[in-house]
């Protein structure tokens, strides 16, 4: 084998000689971001995993099945813990949990709300998003409701509790589908507050590493928004997925051509994926069932650098699965393996 690249060190009595060559095809090769991107298919019942680099995408999951034919995939979340995916689904009122590395469908807990956003806590809890109401309900990991925490309505009926994300104090905020913007709920206190009131920040909502946030367009909408961790909005629509990225379909069309980029998520580098239901129409089901849907990755300064074609079926949310850590048969392997090397030894003299 070619040695790319070499370094040695000495490690328990052992010269250790690590190669760049040998990482890739020991540890898996070498990627701008560790980890690969999940989104879900709303109308496929599927999760589709995209790479972090390329965005060349492959089915990871399939959900759907002969008891739950169109499950409506809405949110999705990582217990990293237990490497546990779990994934709402609206139609059918369930959240699935998916293993996170082999993509099994591990069961499902079924619900009589309309589970939308999902987050987990730093305990493992996992809060659900009603978004047929004006509340977030909250479980355990054996699904035992703990709390329930109630979204102030805004005078003319539900709120409609959609994206969920915890910022790295342990703040959880919430958008809301019916337009009363983005609210906050402080662990400490269980008190729930408006933070910042902009109808269109009613989809799924992402941190980047310094607090400020991002949050899709679920709805009529093409733009996605930008915050700071007040709820100042930062020179808003940040991002906007048109018809120039995002070409209206061939063939009769009768939806309005919002592209819904409902679905955001960083990565470990600071690019933000997002997630486009692309036009989809209550009132008409053969529009929904178009692939019109999209995934676009923008890098920490706001560029598109890459994006999938016109044809992908429509996603409503997207999640960054770091990769898991291997476990190796020594001490010496996790050291140096997780640091991005794989190990020559020779004993030394």
């Amino acid at each position: 084998m070619m040695i790319l690249n070499k370094v040695s060190g000495r490690f328990s009595g052992w010269v250790v000689t690590a190669s760049i060559g040998l990482v890739a095809s020991l540890c898996g090769g070498i990627h701008s971001a560790n980890g690969e991107v999940i989104a879900t298919g709303f109308f496929s019942g599927t999760l589709e995993r995209f790479d972090p680099d390329t965005l060349a995408q492959t089915t990871f999951a399939s959900i759907a099945s002969a008891s739950d034919p169109f499950p409506g995939l809405s949110g999705i979340a990582l217990n990293n813990q237990t490497r546990q995916l779990y994934v709402s689904a609206r139609i059918s009122q369930r959240i699935y949990t998916v293993d996170a590395d082999t993509g099994s469908t591990l069961g499902f807990h079924q619900l009589s709300t309309t589970p939308a956003g999902l987050a987990v806590d730093s305990n493992g809890q996992v809060f659900v998003s009603d978004n047929g109401g004006s509340s977030i309900s909250v479980f355990d990991s054996n699904w035992n409701q703990v709390n329930t925490i109630t979204v102030p309505d805004i005078g003319v009926g539900n709120n409609q509790p959609s994206g969920l994300a915890f910022d790295s104090n342990g703040r959880l905020l919430i958008s809301t589908f019916a337009g009363a913007g983005i609210f906050q709920f402080d662990p400490n206190t269980s008190i729930v507050s408006s933070l910042a009131p902009s109808p269109l920040a009613n989809g799924m909502i992402a941190f980047d590493s310094n607090d400020n946030f991002v949050v899709g367009g679920a709805a009529f909408s093409n733009d996605l928004l930008r915050f700071d961790e007040n709820g100042v909005g930062l020179s808003n629509p940040y991002l906007t997925i048109d018809a120039a990225l995002l070409p209206l379909p061939s063939g009769t069309f009768a939806s309005p051509d919002f592209t819904s980029p409902a679905g955001v998520a960083y990565d470990e580098n600071g690019n933000l994926f997002v997630a486009a239901l692309g036009r989809t129409n209550p009132t008409s089901a053969a529009d929904n069932f178009q692939s019109n849907g999209g995934l676009f990755k923008f890098d920490s300064s706001g560029s598109l650098v890459a994006q999938t074609g016109s044809t992908v079926t429509p996603l409503s949310s997207v999640i960054f699965v770091p990769s898991a850590v291997p476990e190796p048969s020594s001490v010496a392997m996790l050291t140096l393996c997780v640091a991005g090397v794989a190990i020559r030894r020779r004993k030394r003299y």
